[in-house]
C-alpha cells in the first residue's frame, strides 16, 4: 500500500511535508495553531494541505483516518529520505 505513496514522493518536498505533519499532530490537528507554530498564514497551510490531499487522495482535514495516514506517510517519507542520505554519506 505504501508503494503507491512512495511513487508520488518525487512530486513533493518530504522535509516540508514531515515538518507540517509533525506540527499538525503536535497541535492536535488544529489548523490555526499549526499555522502559527510553523509561522505560516492559515491560507498558506490550507493550500499545502489541499495539495497533499489531491496528490495522495486523502481527506486530511476532515477524517481521522486521513489525518493518521498523512502523518504515517510523512513519517515514511522522512525515514526513507534519512536512509537515502545515510547511504550517500557512506
Amino acid at each position: 500500500m505504501f508503494d503507491f505513496y512512495l511513487k508520488r514522493m518525487d512530486k513533493i518536498d518530504p522535509d516540508e511535508m514531515s515538518e507540517i505533519a509533525n506540527a499538525f499532530f503536535a497541535n492536535n490537528f488544529n489548523l490555526k495553531q499549526t499555522a502559527d507554530h510553523l509561522f505560516l498564514h492559515k491560507n498558506t497551510l490550507l493550500y499545502k494541505l489541499k495539495r497533499y490531499e489531491t496528490n495522495f487522495g486523502l481527506d486530511i482535514r476532515g477524517s481521522s483516518q486521513g489525518k493518521l495516514m498523512f502523518y504515517l506517510i510523512a513519517d515514511l517519507f522522512s525515514r526513507t529520505l534519512a536512509e537515502k542520505r545515510q547511504v550517500k554519506d557512506k
